[in-house]
């Protein structure tokens, strides 16, 4: 779109270029989902900066982060989910 790729899913981008963090920057309700999308590509680092996450959603999606050993950070995220060890 206006010369800037645009692609269907993290591991789409990650097949063309090479990354290892994330921002995000969707609503709440789409956060946890995305985040976990992420982790699952090979992202190492999301920063989540969205407002309004539901409890769940982030609890459910910094449990499948660490699982995957992805570090997730942000103003709203209420624990730290450090990489697996």
């Amino acid at each position: 779109m206006h010369g800037v790729p645009v692609y269907n899913s993290v591991r789409e981008a990650l097949a063309e270029h090479d990354a290892s963090t994330s921002v995000l920057f969707v609503p709440g309700f789409a956060a946890g989902d995305s985040i976990m999308e992420a982790a699952s590509g090979g992202i190492e680092l999301v920063t989540a900066i969205t407002e309004g996450i539901p409890v769940h959603d982030t609890m459910r999606a910094l449990a499948f982060a660490r699982m995957e050993g992805c570090t997730v950070i942000g103003r709203t995220v209420p624990v730290c989910s450090l990489p697996a060890s």
